[in-house]
């Protein structure tokens, strides 16, 4: 069985997940300067995300700078809170490069190795 490099997933679940902030805050900017109502679950920060999955901010918080590998139960938490299915998130993060990822992890984890 072919090993995986934790830097690798801990990076894609970063991705992922910084994505799905990001393109909320970007739909809230959006709704704002259109004058419109704001809905809610929308997770435009990490703790907005911790809040609709029901998941400590500080373990979102540590998933997103890769300092933790996340769980099944709360990518499944944080799936239910961004209306998304496990076969699109399976989607997703395959589309993502291991360089890519590498590249992210080395960013946010570089002083720790």
């Amino acid at each position: 069985m072919e090993k995986h490099d934790e830097r690798i997933i801990k990076g894609k679940i970063s991705l992922f997940l910084s994505a799905k902030i990001e393109a909320d805050n970007e739909t809230k900017k959006r709704l704002a300067k259109e004058g419109k109502a704001i809905p809610t679950g929308l997770n435009f920060e990490f703790k907005e995300l911790a809040y609709n999955s029901e998941v400590r901010k500080a373990t979102i918080s540590d998933i997103i700078q890769c300092k933790t590998s996340a769980k099944l139960s709360t990518i499944l938490k944080c799936l239910k809170a961004l209306d998304m299915t496990f076969p699109k998130f399976a989607e997703e993060f395959d589309n993502i490069s291991a360089n890519e990822a590498l590249e992210q992890y080395k960013k946010l984890r570089a002083k720790d190795e």
